[in-house]
């Protein structure tokens, strides 16, 4: 696919983007759209549609040059966990932290504080599109790395937040 027919392909996928309320239906709605109207594939994974929306806000800030497009990125926020998975993962890593925080609090895990409960958080459902989001758009990026996990208890939501590791 040449440079025009990405742009047509990203115009085509962010228009679709807008038109969806939902977060959770835009995956799938977006994958029917290209497909049907457009006889295009979606998207195949969350880290790519997650790259075209960042994309898309960063081209919209650019428009109104309201934005340095590297320090857009900041964080990939899930704000409620509803993945059984990523809960038990949530649970194991609070029962057995160093200094077991209560299960509602708010909790920032590191690699450097929390080892293997940090990289368990990171290895869950509702977080893995985040690194996978920045190893398969590390350029376009701007060379950004995990910096920490932010927990709002085991029911809560995950913050993954990012820094930069560029100069």
């Amino acid at each position: 696919m040449g440079v025009r027919g990405k742009r047509n392909y990203v115009s085509k996928f962010q228009d679709i983007f807008r038109q969806t309320d939902r977060v959770d239906d835009r995956k799938l709605e977006v994958d029917n759209v290209m497909r049907k109207q457009y006889g295009l594939q979606g998207p195949l994974s969350w880290s790519e549609f997650t790259f075209y929306a960042w994309r898309q806000r960063v081209r919209d800030q650019r428009a109104n040059n309201t934005a340095n497009v590297l320090d857009t990125l900041q964080a990939v926020k899930a704000g409620s966990i509803a993945n059984e998975i990523t809960k038990a993962v949530m649970r194991y890593c609070y029962d057995h932290a160093a200094k077991p925080p209560r299960s509602k609090d708010q909790v920032e895990w590191t690699m450097e504080t929390h080892g293997d409960l940090f990289v368990a958080l990171l290895g869950t459902p509702n977080a893995l599109g985040a690194g996978w989001l920045l190893a398969d758009h590390n350029d376009e990026l701007g060379g950004y790395i995990v910096d920490k996990i932010i927990t709002s208890g085991v029911d809560g939501g995950l913050n993954i937040v990012f820094k930069s590791v560029k100069g």
